[in-house]
């Protein structure tokens, strides 16, 4: 019989847009792990932001200004934005989000980098339940969805191996995928995703603050002279072992950026 966790995480997942769609250099995938006990509230609140902003009940909350219903001021969306990532964060919700470079992208077919996303993603979230004593769910947004990311797919259900290590999902304990419509939290994921990918791009306005609040959210560890730290932990950056000093410099850049609004 295997360990008793303490507690439950289910993580919400989205990606961003392909790097070559985009300004962002990177390829993103993310989600929010919100624990479990928080998850009725957690919609609750949601729907009172949307309440409180004007923004009909069936829509969902999402970081791209495309998706704002015409009749909801743009002040009021960036305000429900903001509030969905403050109630996330204040209630102990924690983002993880994972990286892979459009130069290293480009050296390879787009499968293997949504391998790249996709193992760093679960993994990541395998190192953060065994931190907390905790098993987890997996919940996947199935809108717009890449093939590549689908379940069907070559999802590391139980595990996987690399040239190094044996990487064991065992505190994973169920995947599955859902739209927002279904599973409203999944906007959660959507924000983190999109604040990162937004604050990435130099030219964008208000990345600095856009960052300062995606940093409240995401997972933060203790290196070992004690300081907070985000690479490996909230932030990871796949492959592990980049041969391309440009690119490995332009990932260790980005994760930099970050930390400093730790």
């Amino acid at each position: 019989m295997g360990t008793k966790a303490t507690n439950m995480y289910i993580l919400f997942t989205d990606e961003a847009q392909p790097a070559s769609r985009g300004k962002c250099e990177f390829w993103i995938y993310g989600g929010v792990a919100v624990p479990a006990q928080v998850v009725g509230p957690l919609v609750e609140e949601l729907q009172w932001i949307k309440e409180a902003t004007g923004i009909p009940p069936e829509k969902p909350i999402k970081f791209a200004h495309s998706f704002k219903p015409p009749e909801v001021e743009t002040s009021e969306w960036i305000e429900a934005c903001v509030a969905a990532k403050r109630m996330a964060a204040e209630s102990k919700c924690v983002g993880i989000i994972v990286m892979v470079h459009q130069g290293v992208a480009a050296t390879s077919t787009q499968q293997k980098t949504y391998d790249h996303l996709k193992k760093g993603l679960f993994s990541a979230f395998q190192d953060f339940l065994t931190s907390k004593d905790s098993d987890g769910v997996v919940v996947i947004d199935r809108e717009n969805q890449r093939a590549e990311i689908s379940l069907t797919e070559g999802l590391p259900v139980v595990g996987f191996s690399t040239k190094k290590v044996d990487v064991d999902l065992y505190r994973i304990r169920s995947y599955s995928e859902s739209a927002v419509k279904a599973s409203p939290l999944i906007c959660l994921a959507d924000l983190l995703v999109g604040s990162v990918s937004w604050s990435l791009d130099p030219k964008n306005l208000y990345r600095d603050e856009v960052a300062r609040r995606a940093v409240q959210m995401l997972w933060k560890g203790i290196d070992s002279e004690g300081d907070a730290r985000l690479n490996n932990f909230g932030i990871q950056i796949r492959p592990q072992t980049i041969y391309a000093k440009t690119y490995k410099e332009a990932s260790l850049r980005a994760v930099q950026y970050f930390e400093q609004f730790i």
